[in-house]
């Protein structure tokens, strides 16, 4: 009875791993989920900043000091005739502003104090040594009167006429003898100090400012070579001193001597330093 039952045991362990077929079961197989890829976000590019222009500040009705790298400034000459024309410009100590209207094709036009808008002296002889001196022509904008201005940097601009010329043309070739580029100081840059004068380049020895309190400060510093100089430093107590602050160089553009009574009037001098 023993082994009887040990071999029944056997056999139901032997049906109970097959099927009634008498087959063997395959496993079930695992299924492993297909993973979400995820979505590649794009960066939203960084728009570039404009790169600052200072032509595109030139709007109508502004208002600017032209100034060589001289620092002579840009001005006109009332009774300087030239052969051809009664109304030149120059580039001197003397302080002119004048007024900017733009027009539609992104030129400019530049209208002086007098009323009159600047452009080339085309009928200016060539035999006059000044072809292409600029000046004061008409009461009204033509093409003859239109500028192109190019950026050089943030405080230097270059203007070119109908013909493509560049203005520091007539400056440098028959005025000064050098190559000249006109600019303009952006307003952030101008001294608001009404003391704060300067004297032209050519001038030598070391001028100061001073109050009534005995305060002082340097307008400009150059060493005294000779007596010629210091000729020179007297003659330039007669002549205008290029005010740097657009608001005081505007009211004051005078001669030198009503600058000196305005000074005056304020409780300063301008006063002189030996070496």
């Amino acid at each position: 009875m023993q082994l009887t039952f040990g071999f029944l045991t056997a056999a139901l362990a032997t049906v109970a791993a097959t099927t009634g077929c008498g087959d063997v079961p395959s496993p079930t197989p695992t299924v492993t989920p297909t993973p979400t890829p995820t979505p590649t976000v794009t960066p939203t590019p960084t728009p570039s900043s404009t790169p600052f222009s200072l032509c595109r500040t030139l709007t109508t009705g502004k208002k600017l000091y032209l100034q060589a790298d001289n620092e002579y400034f840009f001005g006109y000459c009332q009774g300087c005739n030239i052969p051809g024309y009664s109304l030149p410009t120059r580039v001197n100590k003397w302080a002119h502003p004048v007024t900017i209207t733009t027009v539609a094709t992104g030129r400019i036009a530049m209208q002086a104090e007098t009323g009159r808008f600047l452009g080339r002296c085309e009928d200016c002889g060539p035999d006059t040594n000044s072809p292409d001196q600029i000046v004061q022509r008409g009461w009204s904008m033509d093409d003859a009167t239109m500028w192109e201005c190019e950026d050089v940097s943030d405080t230097v601009i270059a203007l070119k006429d109908n013909k493509g010329n560049d203005s520091s043309e007539p400056f440098g070739k028959k005025k000064l003898g050098r190559n000249v580029e006109m600019f303009i100081a952006r307003e952030d840059q101008l001294h608001e100090a009404n003391r704060h004068v300067k004297l032209s380049n050519h001038i030598k020895g070391r001028a100061v400012w001073e109050d009534k309190q005995g305060k002082r400060g340097m307008v400009n510093t150059r060493q005294r070579t000779d007596k010629k100089i210091q000729e020179e430093m007297e003659m330039a107590n007669r002549e205008l001193l290029a005010i740097r602050s657009e608001r005081i160089r505007h009211y004051y553009a005078k001669c030198y001597m009503e600058w000196e009574l305005e000074l005056n009037a304020r409780g300063l001098a301008i006063v002189r330093e030996r070496d």
